[in-house]
């Protein structure tokens, strides 16, 4: 179930709101929507209701411009996706939005078409938002977890298979932290008589959607030695249940192997 998603829209001619909102709110697919005509009104409501997901707004309100309440709230959300959906359809003034960081441009002509257009940004912005949120979250998650073990923290981006390792690497395996890493590179490092099973795990895994992955493996470590270690991940998915990010933590587990 796809989770709802919630859509400040703001424009001084309440009647452009209603046409904005009875427009998204009538799709296959509904977004809820609350109009704003002041940009005050809409800057406490953020304050004070985390349940908005987007703000659409016209580049001219009547306190403050768009940019200028894109500034205003960017002060304290710089992550909350910001759309201008406004007339102006010139090159500069797409340019002078995502320069102030606004999330997404749209032209508005009041046609249907366009409102599918302004649909699609909107679910664009909140999906990347969310999944970026997730995966802030989950690092921190992680990364508490290994300062308390003292184990190697990892991630992966699955689609270009660079990876990220923790100051552990150095400490338990021997190999410099400060060096850039990818996949390919761990994997040369796992033992041989395992890297066959990993792989067929991790494919199970993504073919599941499979949130969670723990593995028992051999590492190499950088004087030729091998050290048993037990790798728990999370697995996060986009809409489309692609996996996109890999968060985990390893834990040398040579002692309790060996003894």
């Amino acid at each position: 179930m796809v989770a709802k998603i919630h859509v400040a829209l703001i424009d001084p001619d309440e009647t452009i709101c209603e046409d904005v909102s009875t427009a998204l709110e009538r799709r296959n697919d509904p977004l809820t929507t609350t109009i704003f005509t002041n940009s005050e009104t809409l800057i406490n409501r953020v304050e004070n209701d985390e349940s908005i997901d987007c703000i659409v707004s016209s580049q001219s309100l009547p306190e403050i411009s768009g940019l200028e309440l894109l500034r205003a709230i960017r002060d304290n959300y710089p992550e909350l996706p910001f759309i201008l959906f406004t007339d102006q359809e010139s090159a500069s003034a797409v340019k002078r939005a995502f320069a102030e960081d606004a999330s997404d441009f749209c032209i508005s002509r009041g046609t249907t078409e366009e409102y599918d257009v302004l649909a699609h940004r909107i679910r664009n912005a909140v999906r990347e938002h969310r999944l970026k949120r997730e995966i802030d979250q989950t690092r921190e998650r992680y990364e508490l977890a290994v300062r308390a073990a003292s184990d190697i923290i990892w991630e992966r981006d699955v689609e270009t298979n660079d990876i990220r390792l923790s100051e552990g690497i150095e400490n338990t395996f021997g190999y410099p932290a400060d060096q850039e890493y990818g996949f390919d590179w761990w994997q040369e490092q796992t033992h041989p008589d395992d890297e066959a099973g990993l792989k067929k795990q991790l494919h199970q895994a993504f073919e599941a959607q499979q949130e969670r992955l723990q593995q028992e493996y051999r590492v190499q470590r950088a004087d030729g030695s091998y050290a048993y270690v037990e790798d728990t991940c999370h697995i996060i998915y986009d809409t489309d249940g692609t996996p996109t990010q890999m968060i985990g933590a390893i834990r040398d587990a040579t002692e309790q192997k060996e003894y």
